[in-house]
């Protein structure tokens, strides 16, 4: 589909690469506000003339070119640009942002930009998050989560009721569309109120790109990582810098306040207002009671999705906060923590199925430094679950010898004081090596949990039973597309090293499969702008091990280097020949690279013919031979 110009202005950025935006355009607003389109399959034929003859300039299909007078494109509202495409990405779609003089993204519905919107926000799920040592909801410190019943356009209310103690938050799962897209919005606004009076606000406005890696903190991550659903969460997580959220006492809700002067419990009222940028408003009500009351079962976590990995069964981690049920741990464990913190009972028992209502919640500053090994979990079978707080004071070095790791700790790695776990993990536990180009050389590594937030990096360092020969490097599980992806790794002697930033499975694996090149082949590809035909080469290339290297693969055509584009979707290798003075029999040479450094040559001769530059052609296409 055409992308055309917002407003008069300029074309001020020129970028190519086989991955991030892909093709992208950013254009210079008279207004002093710059839009962006990424992910585009064509530009228009000016600037796509512009921008080949620049990677010719520079051999390099990965160009980034600041335009400057007197090479500057203008252009005028309306004015065709480019056309969508899935550059750098995946499914075919657009990309846009509006972005201020400081080059930070604004909401652009906010800025006069207009999408046709009836449809009401939807609040699908709430849950309710413990906050402090002292947080209790129906009896225990672990999160709950409520399923919502819509009672009409713009009504909804949980569909249970929870007794609450200490600081609590909430999260909660929202949908907005707009009329005819598949595509999910974050509402403009957000508010949480507490009997009436604003707890926190949440306004869809605008970010800085520094603030990126914050999205862990502002939503609830573990449902995201397990479920690949996306909790915003209605609180302020420690450490926290993102614009545009409001809150008051840090956005809990604080029982002992609601409750001061009360006997027995008291009912309350939570309220969720939603609105669009259309100013649709939908309402949900979420009745809870402060102070002692029932005491439930904690509800079994949904399973994960997929090849996408739960958290520990019986363990909840978040910030500077652990609870852990009886259930999670054997009896020893269970002493080493009581003599640690103390084992906590709930006021009354949970009667049903026979459950004692032990459990152990402990901060930080209850372990100091110490880092405790705990016998864990019984229905993964016997393994070691260790326990580290971490403070943002201090350098550590921390070995681990039964699970084959050292961890180097940097000075506040999170965003404030916290827990982190690891544990080893079974290759049955997750999806068996996602190739058998892979070969295990280590052990593999949880680590958690999942709402880790990690402000710069935890160094994880691999003790390899042999001195690395180059073949290896650290991987980390991706369970939406259920495979191993290669990390940049360091290897020094007989270990292999690399810095983690995200929680989950780490283990080293050894790639020594070269990348397979499969027959190229010559399409006709048409272009959008100018309606001009250009042979195009295309090459299938298979890595299931570390993948391909798009910046090491190069394509030669009579030993002169070609402007190659990297299709990650679709593995395809593509050559466009815009030259006719290439007709002919011309010798192709692939030279493809993974990113573990396997190679794989292809020597091929090719025919090119006029009929490749024609859309009427006199005989049949040519094939490589």
């Amino acid at each position: 589909m055409p992308c055309r110009a917002v407003d008069d202005g300029y074309i001020s950025r020129v970028r190519t690469s086989p991955h991030a935006y892909g093709k992208a355009l950013y254009i210079g607003l008279q207004s002093g506000e710059t839009a962006v389109y990424a992910h585009l399959s064509e530009f228009s034929p000016s600037i796509e003339s512009f921008a080949y003859h620049q990677q010719r300039r520079l051999g390099s299909y990965e160009i980034d070119i600041m335009v400057e007078p007197p090479e500057r494109f203008p252009v005028k509202r309306g004015e065709i640009i480019g056309y969508t495409g899935s550059t750098g990405a995946g499914a075919p779609h657009l990309h846009f942002e509006i972005r201020d003089s400081g080059e930070h993204p604004m909401n652009p519905l906010s800025q006069g930009w207009v999408l046709e919107d009836s449809i009401y926000p939807r609040i699908n799920r709430i849950v309710w998050i413990p906050l402090g040592k002292d947080s209790q909801i129906d009896g225990w410190a672990f999160p709950r989560e409520i399923g919502c019943q819509r009672l009409g356009r713009d009504k909804f209310v949980s569909q249970d009721t929870v007794t609450i103690q200490g600081r609590l938050g909430l999260a909660a799962r929202i949908v907005d569309r707009t009329d005819a897209s598949s595509g999910r919005l974050l509402p403009y606004r957000i508010e949480l109120y507490v009997d009436g009076e604003l707890v926190s606000r949440i306004v869809m406005e605008r970010f800085s790109f520094p603030q990126s890696r914050e999205v862990d903190l502002v939503f609830e991550m573990e449902r995201a990582l397990s479920l690949g659903e996306y909790y915003l969460t209605l609180f302020e997580r420690p450490g926290e810098s993102v614009w545009n959220r409001d809150f008051h006492g840090g956005g809990a809700i604080d029982a002992e306040d609601l409750h001061r002067g009360a006997e027995g419990s008291r009912l309350h009222e939570a309220t969720i207002q939603v609105t669009d940028h259309n100013g649709q408003t939908s309402i949900l009500s979420a009745p809870f009671y402060s102070g002692a009351g029932r005491i439930r079962q904690p509800k079994v976590a949904r399973a994960s999705k997929g090849n996408r990995i739960g958290e520990l069964p019986g363990v909840f981690i978040l910030d500077d906060l652990l609870s852990v049920r009886e259930g999670a741990l054997s009896s020893d464990a269970l002493s080493q923590l009581q003599t640690a913190v103390g084992v906590r009972e709930p006021h009354t028992k949970p009667s049903s199925r026979g459950a004692d209502g032990a459990q152990v919640v402990l901060t930080c500053e209850d372990l100091n430094t110490s880092v405790v090994a705990l016998p864990f979990a019984p229905v993964f079978g016997t393994r070691t679950l260790h326990i580290v707080p971490l403070s943002d004071t201090r350098v550590r070095v921390l070995n681990f010898p039964d699970l084959g790791v050292t961890l180097g700790v940097p000075i506040r790695p999170l965003y404030g004081d916290g827990f982190i776990y690891l544990t080893r993990w079974e290759v049955s536990d997750v999806s068996p090596a996602s190739a058998e180009e892979l070969e295990s050389r280590s052990q593999i590594l949880r680590l958690g949990p999942l709402s880790l937030a990690i402000r710069t990096f935890i160094g994880i360092s691999f003790g390899l039973s042999e001195p690395a020969d180059g073949s290896e490097a650290v991987y980390r599980w991706d369970g939406t597309k259920g495979e191993w992806t290669f990390m940049p790794s360091l290897a020094i002697g007989d270990s292999m090293s690399v810095h983690a930033r995200q929680p989950g499975l780490y283990a080293v694996f050894s790639d020594r499969t070269p990348p397979r090149i499969m027959p190229p082949t010559i399409r006709k590809h048409q272009m959008y702008g100018d309606g001009k035909i250009f042979p195009e080469i295309v090459i299938e290339l298979f890595d299931d091990g570390s993948s391909l290297n798009p910046y090491e693969t190069a394509v030669l055509l009579d030993g002169e280097k070609q402007i190659a584009q990297w299709d990650s979707f679709s593995k395809k290798m593509l050559v466009l020949l815009r030259e006719k003075n290439i007709i002919g029999y011309r010798e192709l040479r692939i030279d493809a690279v993974d990113r573990a450094g396997n190679e794989s040559h292809l020597r091929t001769k090719l025919r090119i013919t006029e009929d490749h530059f024609s859309k009427h052609p006199k005989r049949s296409g040519s094939h490589a031979e």
